[in-house]
């Protein structure tokens, strides 16, 4: 797996370089001209712990990104940055406010890479990888029927107990957990919560809700206790 550097700059790309076009971004030309001595630069390294709140310098992020990992012997293709058997194993990514970027380094520009396509599906994977975070690949089809059954039934039912529910203290330890919850969904975003209720496939998950709410409420209407019994029986049988 390749190593990856993040240049994590808030930057407006924008100011920073022209649009060569929609995805792709060329830089300004490196200035190896500039900056201090080896020596200088050595006694000065140290850390700086906060960022500031600034956008990077068109000219600024150009020599940081050909310092890091650009080619600098054009004749052999031969980069800044050092690699065992000169295998090139070192991908350079820029972070913005208007999405990620890979550094080409043999054209000295910026790719925009999106999860759609095979380099943003590396990229993001490697990155949550890097995060410690487990990845699950899913079809976009897929993707709608696990989120419907995972969020949408969840959030649905939040709702319609917060619908209901009185503005009193009632004891228990259930109830207090339910509102934890209830709280806890209505101080999302507005939006996020509309797309996740308005995925395709969220509509089928509140019917079975409503079938489900409709026997369980027959059950109860005539105390059918063998009823209950084995509603509750199922329940638990689908929980194991």
């Amino acid at each position: 797996m390749k190593k990856m550097m993040f240049a994590a700059m808030m930057a407006v790309l924008s100011s920073c370089a022209t649009a060569q076009s929609d995805k792709d971004i060329t830089l300004l030309p490196p200035d190896t001209d500039k900056g201090a001595s080896i020596m200088k630069s050595l006694a000065q390294r140290q850390s700086h712990r906060e960022c500031a709140d600034k956008d990077l310098g068109k000219e600024d992020l150009s020599n940081l990104l050909w310092a890091a990992n650009g080619i600098n012997r054009t004749a052999d293709n031969k980069r800044t940055a050092p690699s065992a058997l000169n295998r090139q194993d070192i991908d350079v990514y820029v972070i913005s406010r208007k999405g990620a970027y890979k550094y080409v380094a043999a054209e000295h520009r910026l790719q925009l890479i999106t999860e759609g396509d095979h380099l943003g599906r590396i990229f993001f994977k490697d990155l949550y990888q890097t995060l410690k975070l487990n990845i699950f690949e899913y079809t976009f089809d897929g993707h709608d029927e696990t989120v419907a059954y995972s969020l949408s039934i969840p959030f649905v039912s939040t709702l319609v107990f917060a619908s209901v529910m009185k503005h009193q203290d009632a004891p228990g330890t259930t109830f207090k957990k339910h509102m934890a919850i209830a709280r806890g969904l209505m101080s999302e975003d507005d939006y996020l919560l509309q797309e996740i209720l308005f995925n395709p496939r969220t509509p089928a998950q509140v019917a079975n809700i409503r079938t489900e709410l409709k026997n369980l409420l027959e059950i109860i209407e005539k105390k059918d206790a063998d009823g209950m019994k084995q509603y509750l029986t199922r329940l638990r049988e689908k929980l194991k």
